[in-house]
């Protein structure tokens, strides 16, 4: 999923401010689907600023890792765990 225009451009105002910001964009279609139990595709894609270019670069892939209250969960056992 490409960064839609808005969503850049709030990105590059928190990174103004805070330069060492993620963003994470969620997926309204994905997860309605996915509340309604029709989909198991992920919802959020992790995105980080990079100084060099002032633009955000998609860091989420397959094997990444979430931290929870329980500790380190895969994004896919964290998703199931939904």
């Amino acid at each position: 999923m490409a960064i839609p225009p808005v969503a850049k451009r709030v990105g590059d105002h928190i990174f103004r401010y805070f330069p060492h910001s993620a963003v994470l964009l969620v997926d309204n279609k994905k997860l309605e689907e996915a509340v309604k139990g029709k989909s198991r595709d992920p919802v959020v894609q992790v995105h980080y600023a990079i100084a060099e270019h002032f633009s955000f670069e998609l860091v989420w892939h397959q094997g990444c890792v979430v931290q929870t209250q329980e500790g380190p969960k895969s994004l896919e056992t964290f998703h199931e765990d939904l």
